[in-house]
């Protein structure tokens, strides 16, 4: 008897960032489908400059999934204050695990963007609100915050508008965007593992 994979459903959700990634993924053949095999249904929502406080109207139509991929946020810095922008953090993702049919939520840490091209604190407080998610799900049994790799060391990963990340592969460095691929990919892995049964 031949055995039925295992579906994977997720939807990966959030601003700007997930838009350009989904537009990548459909136009690269190196990249399509995050590089993950079929047993995973991929489902894009995003909105450019989305924030926090939009999460619940971007999440429209279909809510049950294994997976809810969050990169949201960035766009908040300086908009307003870090304990508003947790409080509506927290409302949704009890709200996905507790009022829609999600198994476990993934929470990408938040990028930094060029100094020049923000306002002189945005990289320290997009530092400090990582933190603050980090510490504030570290326990949680059905959220994980997700740190990326490849975005810390300086900001090759930042596109030419200093804000989006970049799409060309920079000497002995991967774009901004294959490095998000790579860690948003690894995210969901990781969760799929977390959710098999013992």
């Amino acid at each position: 008897m031949e055995l039925i994979p295992v579906r994977h459903e997720v939807c990966i959700l959030g601003h700007s960032f997930i838009r350009r990634l989904a537009e990548h993924v459909s136009n690269s053949p190196d990249d399509k489908h995050l590089r993950l095999n079929k047993t995973y249904l991929l489902d894009f929502k995003s909105k450019g400059g989305a924030r926090v406080r939009n999460l619940p109207s971007l999440f429209k139509g279909r809510t049950s999934f294994d997976i809810v991929y969050i990169q949201i946020g960035e766009d908040d810095i300086g908009t307003c204050n870090i304990s508003t922008f947790i409080r509506h953090y927290q409302a949704f993702t009890d709200f996905l695990l507790l009022g829609a049919d999600v198994k476990l939520v993934i929470i990408g840490e938040l990028i930094r963007r060029l100094p020049k091209n923000s306002v002189p604190t945005f990289n320290t407080t997009i530092m400090k609100v990582n933190n603050i998610l980090e510490s504030l799900f570290a326990e949680h049994p059905k959220v994980i915050f997700w740190r990326h790799r490849g975005f810390k060391a300086d900001f090759t990963h930042v596109g030419g508008d200093g804000v989006h990340l970049s799409t060309a592969d920079h000497v002995h460095k991967l774009s901004g965007m294959k490095r998000f691929i790579r860690s948003v990919r690894n995210a969901l892995i990781y969760g799929t593992k977390l959710l098999r049964p013992v």
